[in-house]
């Protein structure tokens, strides 16, 4: 039993006592061991290591411990592209005129809007747009090389609107899809989160120089960043969430609408989601890389994201600019119509009433405008059932009508001595060629080879 207890004791000793002192050796010789660098900035001493914490005295950031292993590497490739003269050439020419070209659209977008013009941006897809430049804008004259510019001046300047992003995707969704929408009072409280970050850079843009350089590269201020990018990019996810699933919410509800409606939407949301996902991995890159110990410097990949969306909006408003621009009448974009199942059902069977017992398509000057006030809808809403639910156009759907008349009067003994023109205007037809043309296409036979054969069908 002794012999056992002291077994028990050694191996708890062996693999217990003795890896500990080893494990705390390694961990007294890694704290000497330790390094520091500078995060990868541009500044002079970006490659240079260091002894101690502390702040770099070029850019005035604080040092980091250097990466090591596979975080080395990636620290390593970043700095690389960084660095990158090709990419550095490259990429000012195309962020920066997207970040103008985006401050221009939103502005005089919501200024149209604020001046009452009759066409003007859907009000929240200005506003992603100003919001997306106006961050990215800030964030590239905080990076000048320094000695250019006073970095501080537009760190703290009261520009950015970031968490405000998600309630504008949202509102953006709502306002397309609903014909008859209204911004209610309520709807401010899901921008109270932006006014919080607004006062705190608005007060904070108020302040003397000396503290504002001296707040500059602290961890409070680098803190705020990451929480003001950090909610921002939660709360994109949660509207983006709630916004897509409205999205199939109305999809599934509205059996018959313009193509053009849902197919941009569904692009525009995961356009939008991609840039979230891209922000959201930079800032996990932030955290696992350099502990949160830089704001946005490494984010080109972003800024390149935003002027790519930025482009890509612009290219689609002046390929079709009449599906961007709002009508002040019903505050919907333009062209755009949807109808529900119900409502579905319900014009298609009055409008089969409408031709099988009253036969209105025996009048030869029949148009779309009078069956559409018969049925009291718009024009759109018929022209649309036609072509995406029936499948035939107004005067292709009529004619069908028309041609079962003509077979019906042509086997009728009573008109066997009027001739076939007779028999087509009896009908509702005015025009003998596309008469024989639609006979042909209908029956697949002229309306002579019809009667000769005595077919009814």
């Amino acid at each position: 039993m002794k012999l056992t207890l002291f077994k028990i004791l050694c191996l708890v000793t062996l693999f217990g006592v003795f890896p500990s002192t080893l494990l705390a050796q390694q961990e007294s010789k890694s704290i000497q061991d330790k390094r520091y660098v500078c995060p990868p900035c541009g500044c002079a001493n970006d490659h240079k290591v260091f002894e101690k914490p502390g702040a770099c005295k070029v850019c005035g950031m604080p040092l980091i411990e250097e990466p090591l292993g596979i975080k080395g590497r990636i620290s390593n490739t970043i700095e690389v592209t960084y660095t990158n003269s090709t990419f550095n050439q490259i990429y000012p020419k195309l962020i920066y005129p997207a970040f103008f070209i985006g401050l221009a659209l939103g502005l005089l977008s919501l200024l149209s809007l604020g001046l009452g013009r009759k066409k003007f941006l859907n009000p929240f897809l200005a506003a992603i747009v100003l919001v997306l430049a106006l961050y990215g804008l800030k964030n590239q004259l905080f990076g000048v090389p320094y000695g250019m510019t006073d970095s501080f001046q537009s760190l703290f300047a009261p520009i950015s609107f970031i968490v405000i992003l998600g309630p504008l995707l949202y509102f953006y969704n709502k306002s397309v899809l609903s014909t008859n929408f209204r911004f209610k009072r309520s709807y401010w409280l899901h921008f109270v989160p932006g006014l919080i970050i607004f006062t705190w850079y608005f007060s904070t843009s108020l302040t003397e120089e000396s503290a504002k350089r001296e707040l500059m590269h602290s961890p409070f201020e680098v803190a705020i960043s990451h929480y003001e990018q950090s909610i921002a990019v939660l709360f994109g996810f949660i509207y983006f969430t709630v916004s897509f699933v409205a999205f199939k919410k109305w999809k599934s509800n509205h059996a018959l609408r313009s193509h053009t409606l849902p197919d941009w939407l569904q692009k525009f949301n995961l356009v939008f989601l991609g840039i979230l996902i891209i922000w959201g991995l930079l800032i996990f890159v932030n955290y696992w890389i350099y502990s949160f110990g830089i704001a946005t410097l490494l984010y080109q990949v972003l800024w390149v994201s935003f002027g790519l969306f930025i482009y890509w909006i612009c290219f689609e408003i002046m390929n079709n600019p009449k599906f961007f621009l709002l009508n002040k009448t019903n505050n919907g974009v333009n062209g755009l119509v949807s109808i529900t199942k119900g409502e579905l059902n319900s014009i298609t069977d009055r409008l089969e009433s409408l031709m099988r017992v009253e036969k209105i398509y025996l009048n030869e000057k029949l148009s779309l405008n009078d069956v559409a006030q018969n049925l009291e809808v718009n024009p759109k809403y018929l022209s649309m059932i036609l072509n995406n639910s029936i499948g035939k156009s107004f005067y292709e759907y009529v004619n069908t009508f028309r041609i079962e008349e003509v077979k019906n009067l042509m086997i009728d003994p009573v008109n066997s001595n009027i001739t076939i023109e007779a028999i087509a205007n009896k009908a509702g037809f005015n025009s003998k060629s596309s008469f024989n043309t639609m006979f042909k296409k209908v029956t697949g036979m002229t309306p002579k080879e019809f009667m000769k054969s005595g077919s009814s069908t």
